[in-house]
């Protein structure tokens, strides 16, 4: 009896972990964020869907892989040093807005979130969740030109104003100065040319 009890609470046990994995798995492959999961040497243990589109490679190409090959070559060996640093002092920034240029020569605006998860003491795991602001930025980036440009265009439409007000202001002193002259002449003796001059 006891041996089919413990037969039976093993069972049930393992059918709780698989019914718990499974849920898990749903949940890592149904979140659009990129998600990944990296040793302390920088290999990527685990992928979801979203990343592999992301990064624009398969989980085949991507598992097993040192995480600096989804970057442009250029940069490789530096993420790869930064993130072996950052995992042997345990600090990263859990937050981190950035810019990346990948292997394929896209670049992304992300906004990387990180955690460290230690439930095995001798494998240690860093879990980055990426979520792509690229086309956020993008518009933020347009709606700022677009403010720039109307507010160049109060600018010069303020400048035509003034300039329009001045000219008004001229043409009515100028107008004053003429219709004087003109006045001035009719009082002058006809022998008297240089008003006549001034008026052209």
């Amino acid at each position: 009896a006891d041996y089919c009890a413990a037969a039976f609470s093993r069972i049930h046990a393992t059918y709780a972990l698989a019914s718990s994995e499974e849920r898990l798995r749903l949940v890592w492959e149904s979140v659009t964020d990129g998600m990944r999961l990296t040793d302390a040497t920088g290999r990527i243990v685990a992928v979801n869907e979203a990343f592999c589109r992301l990064v624009g490679k398969t989980r085949a190409e991507v598992e097993g892989a040192y995480l600096a090959e989804i970057y442009q070559a250029a940069e490789r060996e530096r993420i790869l040093a930064r993130h072996r640093e950052r995992f042997e002092r345990r600090e990263i920034p859990p937050t981190i807005e950035r810019s990346i240029t990948l292997w394929d020569g896209r670049t992304l605006q992300l906004e990387v979130t990180n955690r460290f998860i230690e439930s095995d003491p001798r494998r240690p795991l860093l879990l980055g969740v990426f979520h792509d602001v690229t086309e956020q930025k993008l518009a933020e980036q347009e709606r700022e030109r677009i403010q720039l440009k109307l507010f160049q265009n109060q600018k010069f439409e303020a400048l035509g104003t003034l300039a329009g007000g001045v000219a008004h202001d001229f043409n009515n002193i100028l107008t004053g100065v003429i219709n004087y002259t003109t006045l001035a002449r009719e009082d002058c003796p006809p022998e008297r040319k240089e008003m006549d001059e001034l008026l052209g």
